[in-house]
């Protein structure tokens, strides 16, 4: 009985020693996000025309993404945005979608954000 409970001792003392150090290599790891490279901020575009706006980051936990447009959400009458990973992509241009374009990229360290001043010119 007192080996048996020995032997559950040495067991929890080596899961513990083990989880403490999987604790620390994964904390380790942790990355606050940073955009993948340098962005560009304005852009001009014609009546018509489409364009991709892209916040590619990195980070660890995996950042989330959040688009607004002039502090709020981004509404279109026609044509709704498509959403990719790191990106918002607009068809058929017009007038009303002039303005300032946020990505919002957080995770539990952290948040980046970018805007970008689109001009859409007739």
């Amino acid at each position: 009985m007192l080996r048996q409970f020995l032997v559950f001792l040495a067991i929890c003392a080596f899961t513990t020693a083990f989880l403490q150090d999987k604790i620390a290599e994964d904390t380790a790891k942790r990355i606050a996000p940073k955009f993948k490279r340098k962005l560009t901020n304005v852009l001009m575009k014609p009546v018509g025309s489409s364009v991709r706006l892209k916040c590619a980051a990195d980070g660890n936990p995996t950042p989330n993404i959040t688009w607004s447009k002039n502090n709020g959400p981004i509404i279109r009458r026609y044509f709704q945005p498509r959403y990719g990973k790191w990106s918002v992509y607009f068809e058929e241009l017009g007038k009303p979608d002039d303005g300032n374009y946020t990505c919002l990229v957080c995770n539990g360290l952290g948040c980046i954000s970018n805007t970008f001043v689109l001009t859409v010119v007739e």
